[in-house]
């Protein structure tokens, strides 16, 4: 009995030792399945077709809409807007500083002193006697001079020019240059004025010649050394030895 009890348990030892190499292989007790992957790398890949977006008419996006845009817009105080254009001050340069040398920072450096410009007078309107004068007298320019001529055709001399000049003035004029210095009123250099008269000592025998003065120390008259009626200029050494008197026929 004893024998017969004993075969079986050695009967499943060894049926045991058949089969325990796979278990034992396994350590988590089950059998593992190995799949061998093949891949086939395919002669040519297909072309795969281009995007072609469609058209997706009558589609329309979503808009946004923001409601505090569409408020009105009301500019800060100050801004010029609110202001017309022609009173917009313009804005003013402002020069970068001048850099100053080393000798211009001493304390005993004085800068040069800017030119200030002064305006002139505006000049008062010439009277129309004077105009008339100075008018008559260009308008002789150029005419021969004459001794005792007392027209612009045959020929003038100094005297009978200011007799043609104040003839359109009504005023009676004396013929000779002396007679003209006594009945002129006598002025100084700095009242003259266009119009005015210059009366000159030529042969030393008193006033002998006359000129009207027209301005900056131009003067017009018949000249018997240019043996016309001229413009000189009262600058000239011989004029400044001769002059005996200003005078004048108007006020």
């Amino acid at each position: 009995m004893l024998r017969l009890s004993i075969f079986p348990v050695g009967l499943s030892a060894l049926v045991s030792m058949m089969t325990t190499p796979s278990a034992h292989a396994n350590p988590y007790g089950h059998q593992q399945h190995y799949q061998q992957t093949v891949y086939v790398q395919p002669a040519s890949y297909p072309v795969q077709p281009r995007y072609t977006p469609q058209p997706n008419y009558g589609v329309r996006r979503p808009v946004q809409r923001f409601e505090h845009y569409q408020q009105p817009y009301y500019p800060p105080v100050g801004y010029q807007a609110d202001y017309p254009a022609e009173i917009i001050p313009a804005p003013q340069y402002a020069p970068p500083p001048r850099r100053l040398l080393p000798f211009q920072q001493s304390a005993q450096y004085a800068p040069p002193v800017e030119r200030i410009m002064i305006q002139a007078p505006q000049q008062q309107p010439m009277p129309a006697e004077r105009r008339v004068i100075l008018d008559r007298a260009h308008q002789v320019l150029g005419v021969r001079y004459k001794y005792g001529g007392n027209s612009v055709r045959e020929g003038l001399d100094c005297s009978a020019l200011i007799q043609l000049t104040h003839k359109p003035l009504g005023r009676s004029i004396p013929r000779t240059a002396a007679e003209q210095s006594r009945a002129s009123r006598t002025i100084s250099r700095k009242e003259l004025r266009p119009g005015d008269l210059i009366f000159f000592n030529t042969l030393g025998k008193g006033v002998s010649h006359v000129g009207i003065y027209v301005k900056n120390g131009n003067f017009i008259h018949a000249a018997s050394g240019g043996g016309r009626v001229m413009v000189d200029n009262l600058s000239k050494s011989y004029w400044q030895k001769r002059i005996v008197k200003y005078g004048t026929f108007v006020g």
